[in-house]
């Protein structure tokens, strides 16, 4: 699937509710909508909620050729209430929250889903809650990038290094760079890791 980074969503008259998802995106993305960007996003409004530290929250149309944000104006033009989106966007992510994986060394997980989605399993509160229970602790996490999700208990410090070292190498070398933080599920919410 190709990321057609900043690309409208096209025929707004009747928005494919069926193929909106959550998003997380780093704050700079809105920026870009607003201060150049693509045309259409920014003239449109890019739709987006501020999320945790420094990511925000978008929705996109996963198309079979491509992926395009959805602006305020798409909302306007089909007549659809934010609520009803963002209702429709999580029923969606259900299903990839459903064929998503762990793989890890037993400590620290990785969570696979597609290459895209990743970094949308944030999103899936019980997920978590059921994470920390099973491992009886807090959990830290990094999602440097769209496609790279890692976790690991909060009490195994080897393992938090080890995320903020492959954190620190997906900011510098790889592609589709999200959030320079780490963050930490505590109280049943993501918040930013500070230790």
């Amino acid at each position: 699937m190709t990321d057609a980074m900043n690309e409208p969503a096209r025929d707004t008259s009747q928005l494919p509710l069926g193929r909106i998802y959550p998003v997380l995106r780093h704050a700079s993305f809105a920026d870009g909508a607003a201060d150049g960007g693509n045309a259409a996003l920014r003239d449109g409004g890019l739709y987006f909620e501020p999320y945790v530290g420094d990511m925000i929250l978008v929705y996109a149309i996963d198309y079979p050729d491509r992926v395009a944000y959805l602006t305020r104006q798409d909302l306007r033009d089909a007549d659809v209430y934010p609520a009803q989106m963002t209702e429709a966007a999580f029923a969606n992510l259900a299903e990839k929250t459903d064929i998503a994986r762990f793989e890890g060394n037993g400590v620290s997980f990785m969570v696979v889903v597609d290459g895209f989605y990743e970094s949308s399993m944030v999103l899936n509160d019980a997920m978590w809650a059921s994470v920390s229970e099973r491992l009886d602790d807090e959990i830290v996490m990094i999602v440097p990038s769209r496609d790279v999700l890692v976790i690991a208990p909060r009490r195994e410090t080897a393992e938090v290094d080890f995320l903020d070292s492959v954190r620190q190498d997906v900011l510098t070398n790889g592609t589709h760079q999200l959030s320079d933080l780490m963050y930490v599920w505590r109280d049943g919410r993501w918040q930013v890791f500070e230790d």
